[in-house]
C-alpha cells in the first residue's frame, strides 16, 4: 500500500483502500514480469489473490560463497557467484574466468597449514600500475582480492593479511 500512498502524494488522487490494492497488485504484477526479463508495457490487470516471490530479485544481489576447486590451475565460473574462496595448497594460477558480466566480485584466498603459496593470473586480471599483488605468505594467511569488470578484464585490487 506504501506504493499507493506515494502515487496519491505526488498525483494528488486519494485512492480507497481497493484502489490502493490493485495499484500494489498492478505494481507487484510489473515487478514479477520484469523479474523473468520479459518487456513490461501496457495496461495491467488482476484479479484474485497474488503472491510476490522475490527469490529472484535477491539472487540478483547476493550470493553464497563458492568454494573454488585448488589445483594447478584453478577455475573461476563466475556464473555460480559473485564471491568465491580458494585454500591454496601450492603455487597456483587463478585461470581467466568463465561467464563474464559486468559487475563486483571477490575471491577469498587463503594459504593452507604450509603457507609460501603463490598466486599467478589470467591475462583477464588486470591491476593498478601494472602489478599483481604478492599474497601473505604466512600459514593459513588470508587474503582479499576485489574486482570489478567491464564484461571483458577483470580489475584488481587486494586487501592483504587478515588475521
Amino acid at each position: 500500500m506504501a506504493v499507493a500512498r506515494v502515487k496519491t502524494w505526488i498525483s494528488g488522487e486519494v485512492l480507497t483502500a481497493a484502489a490502493q490494492n490493485a495499484e500494489f497488485d498492478n505494481l507487484a504484477t510489473k515487478i514479477l514480469v520484469a523479474s523473468a526479463a520479459e518487456t513490461v508495457s501496457g495496461n495491467w490487470t488482476h484479479t484474485g489473490t497474488l503472491t510476490l516471490d522475490v527469490t529472484h530479485l535477491t539472487e540478483q544481489i547476493f550470493h553464497d560463497l563458492t568454494a573454488l576447486v585448488d589445483g594447478a590451475s584453478i577455475a573461476w565460473n563466475l556464473a555460480t557467484g559473485n564471491m568465491a574462496s580458494v585454500t591454496l595448497a601450492g603455487n597456483r594460477t587463478l585461470a581467466n574466468p568463465t561467464n563474464k558480466q559486468p559487475g563486483s566480485y571477490s575471491l577469498i584466498v587463503t594459504q593452507d597449514a604450509t603457507g609460501s603459496r603463490t598466486l599467478a593470473y589470467g591475462t583477464d586480471y588486470i591491476w593498478p600500475g601494472g602489478t599483481a599483488p604478492t599474497l601473505s605468505t604466512a600459514a593459513s594467511a588470508v587474503d582479499v582480492l576485489s574486482f570489478l569488470s567491464d564484461g571483458t578484464s577483470m580489475l584488481g585490487v587486494s586487501q592483504l593479511a587478515f588475521s
